[in-house]
């Protein structure tokens, strides 16, 4: 088993990477994405 500090740095490093992606994928889809997160969060308020 890991230690938590390693599981922490390695969470930390797959966040940082999700990020980065997700910005790169922005980028080129940013419109779209934003659409499908608005309409996301507005089912989940409507459901709450």
């Amino acid at each position: 088993m890991p230690s938590d500090k390693e599981l922490i740095a390695f969470l930390g490093e797959l966040w940082i990477n999700f990020t980065s992606l997700l910005r790169q994928y922005q980028m080129r889809f940013g419109k779209k994405i934003c659409v499908i997160i608005d309409i996301f969060l507005h089912l989940q308020n409507d459901s709450s």
